[in-house]
């Protein structure tokens, strides 16, 4: 920060300076890899992120065969759709950033994190429940794109709840997190046709998938409600003042 030419000094005294320079060594690794392994906070949010994928990757693995099968939408027509559908995520993106930022001013760093969370993953469970109570198929259409906004609006709150509790690791609590996340989306692919074929035997079509979704993103939400980004994972020690006394954070 102190390079940048637009960064005034008080920004800097606000964001301080981290005595230790060096990049981190590979036992640096396995110790944050351990306080992964061993925080409460990124445990609820890398489960609430595994959660989360599982309803959203309906949208961009199965949603496509759901509008062909079930309403007999086909070509481009409905790569039309879904693509409109995935599209709600840039728009929620800039406005998930925006509520983030804005729910911290308003109620702190430890519930102003996770409410947009909590918030946007209740929406998007509920616009998964609608799916599966309805016929209409472009009342489903705007449901999904509801749960496709709704994801983009929670995930800047989740990145920035990584940040506050990464610190110098952000990097590796990234790819922490994205693990799971990923793990979840591959679930989802499984979960899915699983649900599909057990639906048609049953009489109860895509329901099933419509509810599993819905409980995803109900899980991912009730879990944000412990996350705590004031607790970071590693202590350090910072220069807070002109004349370079250290104070541990």
């Amino acid at each position: 920060p102190s390079l940048h030419p637009r960064c005034n000094e008080m920004e800097q005294l606000h964001i301080g300076h981290v005595t230790e320079e060096a990049r981190p060594r590979f036992q640096d690794l396995i110790s944050i890899l351990g306080a992964c392994g061993t925080s409460r906070s990124l445990w609820l949010n890398s489960i609430g992120q595994f959660c989360i994928n599982i309803g959203w990757a309906f949208l961009i693995t199965w949603l496509p065969t759901y509008l062909k099968e079930s309403h007999g939408m086909e070509g481009s027509q409905g790569a039309l759709i879904v693509t409109i559908i995935l599209a709600m995520g840039m728009i929620g993106q800039p406005i998930g950033g925006w509520a983030t930022d804005q729910s911290v001013k308003q109620f702190g760093l430890r519930f102003g994190r996770v409410l947009p969370i909590c918030l946007a993953s209740l929406v998007a469970s509920c616009a998964y429940l609608c799916c599966s109570l309805v016929d209409s198929l472009w009342v489903i259409v705007v449901c999904c794109a509801v749960v496709s906004l709704m994801t983009d609006i929670g995930n800047p709150s989740t990145w920035a709840f990584m940040q506050d509790v990464g610190g110098r690791h952000t990097g590796a609590v990234f790819g922490w997190g994205n693990m799971w996340g990923n793990l979840g989306a591959a679930t989802s692919s499984m979960m899915v046709p699983y649900l599909m074929e057990y639906g048609q035997k049953s009489g109860s079509g895509y329901s099933l998938v419509f509810y599993a979704c819905a409980g995803a993103f109900l899980l991912s939400g009730l879990l944000a409600l412990g996350m705590d980004a004031t607790k970071p994972l590693e202590r350090k020690r910072i220069v807070t003042g002109p004349a370079g006394s250290g104070e541990t954070l």
